[in-house]
């Protein structure tokens, strides 16, 4: 289960990027829901991926699988950017996109551009345990990491079956970069083992990774 975590800022410091006409936040940002306590530890609920047009999110979860939605200006979140090659966002962004099975309006079940099923949406009746499968394991990344990946480089669309959030943002870097080499952009944690937490603390520490700034 998610849990608080104390990351070196504060949410009431940072520069809010969700207002204005550009939006501030750029194609393959990671995002962070969050909810804030008192003492500004952070409960990271949920991670995004910022899409090829920046006022779109790319998401993953248990019903619906990987699928995009509007930014909502309005939810509290924290966004870091890659510093490196902005290509290198580009692309891991256009690979997410890739699994998802549409787009979602803002409050409909339906979807409009509905596209084949792809990543996380199916019958399968273990999909709603896969972050409970995420946190048994190490994040560390390894020898099982790396299988996992050269599997997924011999797929159409480079596709896992299912993901969770955090899982789906790593992947889609992991896969575009290939070269494991963090300054290039490659996120070097086990994307299956990796809640939003764990990624979170790692780019938070990381020097290839920028804060930019918070949501609503």
């Amino acid at each position: 289960m998610p849990s608080w975590t104390k990351l070196p800022y504060q949410y009431s410091s940072l520069t809010q990027l969700c207002n204005g006409p550009t939006w501030g936040i750029k194609s393959g940002d990671i995002g962070f829901y969050v909810n804030i306590a008192d003492n500004e530890a952070f409960l990271l609920v949920h991670t995004v991926l910022v899409g090829r047009v920046n006022t779109t999110l790319i998401h993953a979860n248990k019903a619906l699988g990987v699928y995009t939605s509007n930014f909502n200006p309005h939810k509290k979140a924290i966004f870091f950017r890659f510093k490196g090659d902005p290509l290198t966002a580009m692309g891991a962004c256009d690979i997410a996109n890739n699994w998802s099975r549409g787009y979602r309006p803002p409050g409909d079940k339906d979807f409009e551009e509905k596209t084949e099923q792809r990543v996380g949406f199916s019958d399968a009746p273990w999909k709603g345990f896969r972050l409970a499968v995420a946190e048994l394991g190490s994040c560390t990344f390894g020898s099982g990491a790396r299988r996992r990946l050269e599997k997924y480089q011999g797929r159409a669309q480079l596709a896992p079956t299912n993901v969770i959030c955090s899982e789906m943002a790593i992947l889609a870097y992991q896969l575009f970069v290939i070269e494991e080499d963090e300054s290039k952009g490659f996120i070097k944690l086990d994307a299956k083992h990796s809640i939003p937490e764990n990624l979170a603390v790692y780019l938070s520490a990381s020097p290839y990774w920028d804060l930019v700034g918070r949501g609503g």
